[in-house]
C-alpha cells in the first residue's frame, strides 16, 4: 500500500520513479538499489546553417543538436556528485569540442550552461 496525499493506493506492484533520487527513495522504503546520480551538461549555441541534424563528437563524448531557436550541446557526465556545480574546465572542453565540429562561424556563442542529474546503475 502506498500512502498519498489522496489517501491510499493498493496494488500488487509498484513502480518507483524518482530519477536521481531513486536510491534514497528506496532506502526509505527498504529496498537498496544500486543506483547513483551523475551530472550531464548541456549548453544552448545559436544556430547555424551548417549543421543540419545531429553531429556526435566521440573525442569529448558531446552532441551537438540542432533545433529552430537553437544548437543544443549536450555531454560529458561527472559519476557520484553530491551537488550541482558546473565545472569551468568542462565548459571549456565543450566549447573547443563545438569550435572543431562547427567552426568559427559568425554569431558569437551565447553560452548559457546549466547541469541537471541523471539516474544510472550503480
Amino acid at each position: 500500500r502506498v500512502r498519498t496525499t489522496e489517501g491510499d493506493v493498493e496494488g500488487a506492484e509498484l513502480v518507483l520513479a524518482a530519477g536521481a533520487g531513486l536510491r534514497r527513495l528506496g532506502r526509505r522504503l527498504g529496498l537498496r538499489l544500486e543506483v547513483v546520480a551523475g551530472q550531464g551538461y548541456n549548453v544552448a549555441l545559436p544556430t547555424t546553417e551548417l549543421l543540419g541534424r545531429p553531429v556526435i563528437v566521440e573525442e569529448v563524448h558531446a552532441v551537438a543538436t540542432p533545433f529552430d531557436d537553437r544548437i543544443r550541446l549536450g555531454g560529458t557526465m561527472e559519476l557520484g556528485v553530491r551537488g550541482l556545480g558546473l565545472s569551468r574546465g568542462r565548459l571549456a572542453a565543450m566549447e573547443r569540442a563545438a569550435r572543431r565540429v562547427l567552426g568559427e562561424w559568425t554569431a558569437p556563442l551565447e553560452w548559457r550552461p546549466w547541469a541537471g542529474f541523471r539516474s544510472l546503475l550503480g
